[in-house]
């Protein structure tokens, strides 16, 4: 065992070095950033119990001033009474929001990536938040909260920067763009969740869908620069989870066709993308093309560039035997 770690530590790569060095120096300037914004926010949360405290000490000397005026109109002590009712609703609405910074904390805190923009309360209706987020530095979404109970929790959710996400610039000549499906299967979900849980898990995968797209639209643009390919749109459902598969179809020499699904993860997770269909032209027979199917299958993949070139290995095996191409008939 100790030869082996003697011979990793001679075949270390200098660029991995380097790499590591900048990806530590990236990690703690985001470490950076996150504290700042963190202490902006308890910052905020102390301003919110400054005035619960400021509020309080209203309703006290309210209070004191109830008892030293007996000799004042009833309706007087009735608008006193009122005044004394709006303060105590607003202590109370001042002590959610407090509870609710607090949670958003922790959730800043555990969750890289965020920053929260901005706090307002709805406009046609009293009981609801607006919260306005960035994700991932450019994706904007906005969240609805709504009290149910003494809590918030998550009512609605979308994004409200253009969802289209395009291919890295290096593969121009094969661009593939793709749009970030929508968040109610995301909403339906958190709903089941208690309050701060349900915003946690909503944010979380927001972040992940959108990382997600984007390396999918790469993957194809690369598929495309090596395969004949032809792309389908997404295919959700109002009824399930996830996103949304996705079919791609590509031809080889041999007179193959492949049919490949990518479910919502593809290409994040293993097994994310599997051969739905291999068609063969020419006389292929389609017992060797299950066979074929079924060996590339057997690797759980996530790359449709993998699978592709895992089928043409399977193809160019000498136990394989490639179908010739018909000839016709000469004129006699």
């Amino acid at each position: 065992i100790m030869q082996d770690n003697d011979d990793d530590e001679d075949d270390v790569d200098p660029e991995a070095f380097t790499y590591q060095g900048q990806h530590l120096a990236d990690t703690t300037q985001r470490k950076a950033e996150l504290e700042m914004e963190l202490a902006r926010i308890r910052h905020e949360k102390q301003v919110a119990l400054q005035g619960l405290q400021d509020t309080k000490k209203q309703v006290e000397e309210l209070e004191a001033k109830r008892g030293a005026i007996r000799s004042v109109s009833p309706e007087t002590i009735e608008q006193l009474e009122s005044e004394t009712a709006t303060m105590r609703k607003k202590v109370e609405k001042l002590q959610e929001m407090s509870e609710w910074y607090g949670g958003l904390c922790q959730v800043m805190e555990e969750i890289g990536g965020i920053k929260l923009l901005g706090v307002e309360q709805g406009q046609e209706e009293n009981n609801h938040l607006v919260v306005n987020v960035q994700l991932l530095g450019s994706h904007k979404i906005q969240v609805i909260l709504s009290t149910r109970g003494s809590a918030f929790h998550v009512e609605s959710a979308k994004f409200i920067t253009p969802t289209l996400i395009k291919s890295s610039e290096k593969h121009s000549e094969s661009s593939v763009q793709m749009n970030i499906p929508a968040l109610e299967d995301l909403v339906r979900l958190a709903k089941n969740m208690g309050s701060v849980e349900d915003l946690r898990f909503l944010l979380a995968e927001s972040m992940g869908r959108i990382r997600t797209i984007t390396a999918r639209v790469n993957e194809l643009a690369l598929l495309r620069t090596k395969f004949l390919t032809k792309i389908g749109t997404l295919q959700s459902s109002l009824y399930t989870f996830g996103g949304a598969d996705q079919q791609v179809v590509c031809s080889l020499n041999e007179g193959i066709t492949a049919v490949l699904r990518l479910s919502p993860d593809c290409p994040m997770i293993n097994g994310s993308v599997f051969m739905d269909q291999l068609v063969g032209i020419g006389g292929w027979d389609l017992d060797v093309l299950e066979k074929i199917k079924d060996r590339v299958n057997a690797q759980p993949c996530k790359s449709p560039v993998i699978m592709m070139e895992a089928l043409a290995k399977e193809l160019g095996r000498d136990s394989v035997s490639v179908p010739g191409t018909p000839s016709l008939p000469g004129r006699k």
